[in-house]
């Protein structure tokens, strides 16, 4: 069972850097261990240095967008969306055959995020905290 999902701001340990435009948006803030279960390193996504939207979240990697590739039987193929407003905001879309939760409730087709906000998609638990998306924690079988 995953620990429990915490909205804590994150402190300086907590990440490594990351250019937008390298390898990856995200940056590694845990090991992972394969023995015995393995649970998924921590990771943020700033949203303010996306220079590609949306940002799809599911199964397959998707050209010429973000991309957040989750690995779990109850992922969709592109299970959510992220995408801004005109009003500096950011709105998560549901297109999923399991659902999107946030704080615990499934979404209907679309919500605003607002700060603190507990994202879950299949086992993946993300919380939205000064526009940063951050990878709480994922249980992926033992290989």
């Amino acid at each position: 069972m995953p620990p429990p999902l915490s909205c804590a701001a994150p402190t300086a340990n907590d990440l490594e850097s990351n250019s937008s435009r390298g390898k990856s948006f995200f940056s590694s803030a845990g090991k992972s261990s394969k023995k015995g279960g393995d649970r998924s390193p921590n990771y943020e996504l700033d949203l303010k240095r996306i220079w590609r939207w949306p940002i799809v979240i599911g199964r397959e990697k998707v050209p010429h967008c973000t991309s957040i590739t989750l690995d779990a039987p109850t992922i969709s193929r592109r299970h959510a969306i992220i995408k801004p407003n005109t009003n500096g905001q950011y709105i998560l879309c549901d297109e999923s055959t399991n659902g999107t939760y946030v704080n615990k409730k499934k979404i209907g087709k679309e919500r605003v995020l607002k700060e603190g906000d507990e994202l879950k998609f299949g086992p993946y638990e993300f919380c939205f905290r000064q526009k940063t998306l951050k990878r709480q924690s994922a249980i992926v079988d033992a290989w």
